[in-house]
């Protein structure tokens, strides 16, 4: 029984307990030189009673008690009614509990040892209230609507801007348009009932964050949705990039033609025997080396390697790259293969797991099938990611002082460009090696996580800077706490909510370059989307957190007026004890 009892003002044990040691020794002093030796042990036992009674009230002691739990529903977005009369009928005593900002969720699960959710779900901030209870995940009929969309946030002036997406609809031949900002029409597509992939593309010819628009409309021209495309449009930023291959490869065919297409300065060296290699440049100047050096990687922004060259340089070369990549900030991209795979020893070390499956499809690329190398990314804290498939992390990298290493596991993406894909070759490139490049400024790099981000939802933001004590300002100039990753003490944590819609921005104190740009949603912006994202977001975090509670601790604090009582009694006795005991 005593191990069930606790003290809810535990933190005060010690000033309490001191306080009342004291008490009991004044107790002890002034009872023994009174001058009244009769009744002397009966009053120090009844002021510890009285002393204790005291510590006992300040201490508010309590018991833990354990009884059955009760069985709830949570209604949240697109719940099914007969989904939740089959439960009033099967549950004795349903709690049903309304899902919206007024609910305290804490407050709400309090008392129940099991729920089942109905509906899109709850949002990812909410799902970790669930972990001690058990959780049965009915989702809602798919919403109508634009499900899953894929664009680029940031992009640079004369890209090909490309917008994928799916669409659900029970209706048929509605029509999904691309807008400028000015509401021109740049491009359009069908959708049919069911679920319809689509898309759309157009050239950026401005600079600027912008806003664009995707328009549903029915098979009458109606407007169904409308909602925001926000792309930040930034100058073209012109990478120099060294290729170094031990043989020549139809990857590194393909690369060299994507980079050398987009405008970047490419130097390839392919070795042909040993020492002899043959030099190719793309808009750029010709120049040679023998070897690595810092000095000589100083004007490159990125390096890409073949496991092989990589694995063959001199040690001198390797120490130079390593400076370089350090304290210059090159990026680097390794073309591994097995042996990369399986033991791989650069700096900083990648690992890897095994995995059987030999083709994906990407998170970001829904609708194609990509080949990859039997290995996946072994997950760590410091594992920057690129490309996932379900939970499997493909494309990653690690940061190395400035600069940053990173591969992929998929193979032979140049299948893309001969079955018809560009686009979808030249934003896999893109996705992968932009990360890696030499980052234009040393100071700050910022990363978001979520999105859609709508109004009042907090916004969780990285930022990975070179200062000691960094402060981060939102636009109004309200100061925005931050915390210091333990492992990577350049990298830092925050959490705001922004209250207003449009375009946000947060800023390092005191530079004004450092400047992450986001978008804000208005509360009705992407509902559909964004009821998909939750619903699978809820499916995937109950199946792998399952919880089977039967019973609930509860902690009842014990009623102090027993204690008063006894206080009361105890030092109603001493006052009347020398009365009682008047000498003759």
């Amino acid at each position: 029984m005593i191990e069930n009892i606790i003290f809810l003002n535990e933190k005060w044990f010690w000033p309490i307990i001191s306080l009342g040691l004291l008490m009991w020794i004044i107790l002890i002093g002034t009872s023994w030189f009174s001058g009244r030796k009769k009744g002397f042990p009966l009053k120090i036992i009844t002021g510890s009673i009285a002393i204790s009674a005291l510590v006992l009230i300040a201490m508010k002691p309590a018991t833990i008690s354990t009884r059955d739990g009760e069985t709830g529903v949570l209604l949240t977005q697109g719940y099914s009614e007969n989904q939740l009369d089959s439960l009033k009928k099967a549950i004795r005593d349903l709690v049903v509990l309304d899902y919206s900002k007024d609910l305290n969720l804490s407050e709400a699960l309090d008392s129940l040892t099991e729920i089942t959710i109905l509906g899109s779900g709850v949002k990812s901030y909410d799902l970790w209230q669930f972990d001690s209870i058990g959780v049965q995940f009915l989702p809602g009929q798919l919403p109508n609507g634009i499900i899953k969309l894929n664009y680029p946030k940031e992009a640079s002036i004369g890209d090909k801007f490309s917008v994928d997406g799916v669409y659900h609809s029970v209706k048929v031949k509605n029509r999904v348009v691309l807008q400028d900002p000015g509401g021109t029409a740049l491009d359009s597509t069908d959708v049919n009932a069911g679920q319809s992939e689509f898309n759309l593309q157009t050239i950026l010819k401005a600079t600027g964050k912008l806003v664009y628009r995707l328009v549903e409309k029915d098979s009458t021209g109606s407007v169904l949705h409308d909602n925001p495309l926000p792309l930040n449009i930034i100058p073209k930023v012109v990478l120099n990039v060294l290729v170094l291959n031990d043989f020549p490869s139809f990857e590194t065919k393909y690369l060299k033609n994507f980079l050398a297409e987009n405008g970047h300065k490419v130097l390839i060296r392919s070795k042909i025997t040993k020492g002899r290699y043959k030099y190719e440049y793309l808009n750029r100047d010709q120049i040679s080396f023998a070897d690595l050096s810092q000095p000589m990687l100083e004007d490159f922004d990125l390096l890409i390697i073949d496991y092989l060259s990589l694995k063959n340089l001199s040690n001198s070369a390797k120490n130079g790259l390593q400076r370089a990549v350090f304290e210059d900030g090159l990026g680097v991209f390794v073309q591994a293969d097995a042996s990369f795979f399986r033991s791989s020893k650069v700096f900083p070390q990648l690992n890897f797991d095994n995995d059987i499956q030999t083709s994906v499809r990407l998170t970001d690329f829904p609708r194609t099938i990509l080949a990859k190398s039997p290995f996946i990314f072994k997950k760590s804290f410091d594992l920057e990611i690129i490309h996932t498939s379900d939970t499997k992390i493909l494309s990653a990298y690690k940061r190395n002082g400035i600069g940053r290493l990173g591969t992929t596991v998929l193979e032979t993406s140049y299948q893309l460009l001969l079955n018809g894909k560009k686009d979808s070759y030249d934003r896999l490139w893109t996705q992968i090696l932009s990360p890696l490049a030499k980052p234009q400024t040393d100071l700050a790099e910022w990363a978001v996580a979520q999105e859609p981000l709508h109004v009042d939802e907090p916004l969780l933001f990285q930022l990975h800077t070179t200062e000691n004590d960094p402060e981060v300002r939102d636009k109004n100039g309200n100061p925005i706490a931050l915390k210091q990753n333990f492992d990577l003490p350049e990298k830092w944590e925050g959490r705001t909510y922004p209250n207003s819609k449009g375009w946000q921005q947060l800023q390092v104190e005191g530079d004004t370059t450092e400047i992450l740009n986001y978008f804000v949603l208005d509360a009705m912006d992407w509902k559909p989307l964004s009821n998909y994202k939750k619903m699978e977001a809820n499916k995937n975090y109950f199946k792998r957190n399952k919880s089977s509670v039967t019973e609930r601790e509860y902690i009842e604090p014990i009623n102090l007026w027993w204690f008063y009582g006894i206080f009361l009694l105890t030092i109603g006795y001493m006052w009347l004890e020398p009365k009682l005991f008047i000498k003759n």
